[in-house]
């Protein structure tokens, strides 16, 4: 009789350790980081400015205008009259860890005016949202600060 209970024992114990391993399991790979860019943050994004910087050809106001699509990020600034000034930054190939309740942080490729080096650079940038608005940082400095609040356009 006790090897019946014995052999109930071990399979009860080896059929529950079954189970609970492929659930941790999962847990962990889904910290790792997933492709892309969220849903939540894809679309056209906009932040007025007063004056674009003294050096630049471009006077008066404008805006800084994100665009966020599946596979990338751009930072372009546009004129008062919707001209594009200089697409300033693109992010490419992103992978991101979501690390709070609406931040995201993203590490991937980038490029200068929309020539995008594509991989073999490891910069990150980190994106907050709150309804719908975003800022953004990047964060390979501690002392780098957030942007400006960008309205979904």
């Amino acid at each position: 009789m006790d090897k019946i209970k014995t052999s109930i024992l071990i399979a009860s114990v080896t059929l529950g350790l079954s189970l609970i391993t492929p659930m941790s399991n999962q847990s962990t790979q889904a910290a790792t980081g997933h492709k892309g860019m969220p849903a939540a943050l894809r679309g056209n994004w906009s932040h007025p400015i007063k004056k674009f910087p003294k050096d630049w050809s471009e006077k008066g106001p404008g805006s800084i205008r994100l665009k966020i699509t599946k596979d990338s990020f751009y930072n372009m600034y546009y004129s008062k009259k919707g001209e594009l000034v200089d697409p300033y930054f693109f992010f490419a190939h992103p992978r991101y860890t979501k690390i709070g309740k609406h931040t995201y942080r993203f590490l991937g490729g980038h490029g200068v005016s929309g020539k995008s080096s594509g991989f073999g650079h490891n910069d990150h940038l980190q994106i907050v949202k709150q309804g719908n608005k975003i800022k953004y940082k990047y964060t390979w400095s501690p002392k780098v600060k957030y942007s400006a609040w960008f309205y979904k356009k």
